[in-house]
């Protein structure tokens, strides 16, 4: 699991070269040399994990496993090896808990929707729909397919 965020700042590289914005963090364990760079786009969905692994069981009111641990390492791991000229060009999805435990990450456009629920560490469960053009394709793959991911991030963007 990523250790926690102490310090952000904003780097030096220009949003203008980058095309995003780029954060640095240091961590405890972590010397200035080796901050690790990140951009808005994973920022955003680390904090929406961190408020998800902070969910208590119930927390739905109506009897809702808490997200688990290792599916929340997976989503982190999932977003850390999508390429960042892909986080540039698509809105963070929404993060969704799911009552099993699980979680979901969704993109909404009108008629069009992709959401990629991660069921257990190992395995993505997709929903690849689009109402006015007659799409509607869902699947099952390894989490590791970050190609199929990206491709479909890639259609939800340009589709």
């Amino acid at each position: 699991m990523p250790p926690t965020v102490l310090e952000l700042e904003p780097s030096s590289t220009s949003r203008a070269t980058s095309g995003y914005d780029d954060w640095m963090f240091a961590t405890p364990d972590c010397p200035p040399s080796d901050y690790a760079r990140l951009s808005s786009f994973d920022l955003t969905i680390y904090s929406e994990l961190d408020r998800l692994a902070a969910l208590k069981p119930n927390w739905d009111s109506e009897g809702a496993n808490r997200v688990k641990p290792e599916i929340i390492e997976a989503a982190r791991e999932l977003i850390s090896a999508l390429p960042r000229s892909i986080k540039a060009r698509v809105k963070v999805p929404a993060v969704v808990p799911m009552r099993k435990g699980n979680l979901q990450f969704e993109w909404h456009d009108g008629p069009k929707t992709l959401e990629l629920e991660i069921e257990n560490p190992a395995i993505i469960h997709y929903l690849k729909w689009h109402s006015e053009a007659g799409i509607e394709e869902e699947e099952v793959r390894l989490i590791a397919d970050t190609e199929t991911v990206t491709e479909l991030i890639e259609w939800f963007v340009e589709g």
